[in-house]
């Protein structure tokens, strides 16, 4: 089987060029395309790329759930080879790791071998320098298949958005799955993303270490996710009139009582102290919703595309609000106008004082 570079874009899974390389679809999308490396790959991928997981003459299996689904086997000691493991956005990254976590904590005989990609964004590739020492070793792709012992398994979930069930499961028990383990396996308290607490994480800055604070977070990596600009003032105003906290937030809001933490938010470590330490937060849905639930933050997440139930289904501590719009159900991503008008539309008409608040913690 082979293809075009384009071709591949939406693969579920990932490729092996013809010179033996194991490559992640979403690094080919991200080469600079006047590159000579990428005019080069072009045409190594035009001559021959495969399927990872249409490789059979190997002893060891390469397993992809999203042609064959699977059970990892863990009754013995085994090195398991991830390729793309856990993603290449924050939110997913974090519920992803949860299962890696807890892979590692209830089989202490298994190691893991994680191969990420070479695009990703810093930011995300910083919370798997946070967490590489309880979870494994890390690898940047491109990586030679050669490279990898032959009896030893390798699951690839490159390109996951593009899976079927990543739409139709909540986001934990789609990485069981993913990963060759039935989701009833793992026990619900950890599907919270409780690992976070055992990050080193830096301190806050002296002047917040004894001023309690609320979070307002409404940006998302995706602009049909977001809370519009035209309501941030009334979501601001309604914090502030109900905890008399000052409100902080990664966001350009000009009002009296925000206080924007991107300036003091340099690196992923610090983003996640700050949601960490705060009394409650309302969010857009974001990597922040995901943070705030392994922190154990009260929090009220605004979700416009998709039935929150797959993403905060196990979040003790999560009011989800749905603005169901029918056009947009299903939509993991767009910046198109009219899907913004209609996010806009929606949250006029389900304005910040109908919705509910979380309850501040103890």
């Amino acid at each position: 089987m082979t293809a075009s570079v384009g071709q591949w874009s939406e693969y579920p899974g990932t490729l092996v060029s013809q010179d033996g390389l194991i490559r992640l679809p979403y690094d080919l999308d991200n080469a600079d395309p006047a590159s000579p490396e990428s005019l080069e790959l072009s045409a190594v991928l035009r001559e021959g790329a495969r399927p990872l997981a249409s490789l059979t003459a190997r002893p060891g299996p390469i397993f992809n759930a999203a042609h064959d689904s699977f059970r990892l086997p863990l009754d013995k000691p085994l090195t398991v080879h991830v390729v793309n493991a856990m993603g290449v956005v924050l939110g997913d990254s974090i519920i992803g790791l949860s299962v890696l976590h807890w892979l590692r904590d209830a089989y202490p005989h298994l190691k893991l071998v994680l191969y990420r990609g070479a695009t990703t964004p810093d930011y995300v590739e910083q919370l798997y320098h946070l967490a590489a020492r309880a979870i494994g070793e890390i690898r940047y792709l491109p990586w030679p298949l050669a490279d990898i012992p032959a009896d030893e398994p390798i699951i690839d979930i490159g390109n996951f958005v593009f899976w079927p069930r990543f739409a139709t499961l909540p986001t934990i028990d789609f990485f069981c799955e993913a990963m060759g383990i039935d989701p009833a396996q793992m026990p619900v308290s950890d599907k919270a993303n409780r690992w976070l607490t055992g990050l080193d994480l830096p301190e806050l800055p002296q002047a917040w270490r004894s001023q309690p604070y609320v979070l307002f977070s409404p940006e998302a990596s995706t602009p049909v996710r977001r809370i519009p600009d035209s309501i941030r003032h009334a979501w601001i105003d309604r914090l502030w009139g109900a905890y008399r906290l000052p409100v902080l937030g990664f966001a350009n809001c000009c009002h009296p009582h925000f206080v924007d933490l991107r300036p003091l938010s340099h690196d992923t470590a610090s983003f996640l102290m700050w949601i960490r330490h705060a009394q409650a937060m309302v969010s857009a849905d974001s990597a922040a919703v995901h943070a705030a639930a392994g922190f154990g933050v009260p929090t009220t997440a605004i979700f416009t595309t998709i039935d929150p139930m797959l993403r905060v289904r196990d979040y003790p501590r999560c009011q989800s609000v749905a603005l169901r719009v029918e056009a947009l159900e299903g939509i993991h991503s767009s910046d198109s106008a009219d899907h913004v008008a209609l996010v806009e539309d929606i949250s006029r008409e389900r304005h910040p004082r109908t919705l509910p608040l979380p309850m501040p913690a103890p």
